[in-house]
């Protein structure tokens, strides 16, 4: 342990060793996603379904070269890449709005408020009271209490 404490850390040493290994990524930390993000596996990819070959047989040809998914995972992976690149190709069409619009411009809010508050309420129930106040509700009578009250 007296070696340790004596020698002295040269940290730019240790800095220089570190940016030479980040010039080379670590391919065991990139996921299945990120491969097929790769330019080259992207237009692999691409080529063997142009030609016809389904999801099971590009992850057989996957499984055989040690990387372990299934069709369906591959699937839902490659949709997402694949629409990655066609995000920043092209942008999509808005699809149209089935919102009402906006009153007309010529209306002012004066007129909106007329209007507005002269049309009754179509859901508020006619209660033939002025307070305004909702219906009243009464509880459901008992069948036993309803002989007693016949009594």
């Amino acid at each position: 342990m007296a070696d340790e404490e004596a020698k002295e850390v040269d940290y730019n040493d240790i800095v220089a060793a570190l940016k030479e290994m980040a010039k080379t990524p670590n391919r065991k930390n990139k996921t299945l996603k990120d491969h097929l993000r790769d330019p080259e596996m992207k237009a692999a990819i691409e080529a063997a379904k142009s030609a016809g070959y389904s999801n099971e047989d590009i992850v057989n040809v996957l499984r055989s070269k040690g990387v372990i998914t299934t069709a369906g995972t591959f699937g839902s992976y490659w949709s997402e890449v694949s629409r990655e690149g066609q995000a920043n190709a092209a942008p999509r069409a808005k699809a149209k709005s089935t919102k009402a619009t906006a009153p007309k411009a010529a209306e002012t809010s004066s007129e909106q408020t007329a209007e507005t508050s002269a049309k009754p309420d179509a859901k508020a129930p006619e209660t033939g009271s002025d307070n305004g106040s909702k219906p009243e509700t009464k509880a459901p009578i008992n069948p036993a209490q309803r002989d007693r009250k016949s009594l």
